[in-house]
């Protein structure tokens, strides 16, 4: 991720993401921020999704949330599972103009193909 301020901005830095599995691709990574509020400051929110191969040849896929303040979001932060046993794509954050964070993707199980938010 890069931090801007005032329009300068850092050098590329590493996103700690901690209870991710091992041997995982990232299929889709969507970040975004909910606002300010006047006590912690701005939160970021991180959507995942992620597919690992299991010993037995099937692929395990979920999508993943993790959110942190921006003031630490450079500290390893865990995950928590939004969904699993489908395929996510097209995984976005969408500013909300009444306030907050709207999240949508695209899944599938191999029966059902349909668009959450």
């Amino acid at each position: 991720y890069v931090q801007c301020t005032s329009g300068v901005c850092s050098a590329p830095l590493p996103l700690p993401v901690a209870g991710l599995p091992a041997d995982t691709d990232i299929l889709g990574l969507a970040i975004g921020s909910s606002g300010s509020d006047e006590i912690a400051g701005e939160r970021v929110d991180l959507l995942i999704s992620h597919r690992r191969r299991l010993p037995e040849g099937r692929a395990d896929s979920q999508l993943l949330h993790r959110s942190a303040w921006v003031n630490e979001i450079e500290n390893a932060g865990a995950v928590r599972t939004v969904s699993d046993g489908s395929t996510f794509n097209d995984v976005k954050t969408i500013p909300n103009p009444a306030g907050g964070l709207t999240a949508s993707w695209m899944q599938s199980d191999g029966n059902v193909n349909e668009v959450s938010s």
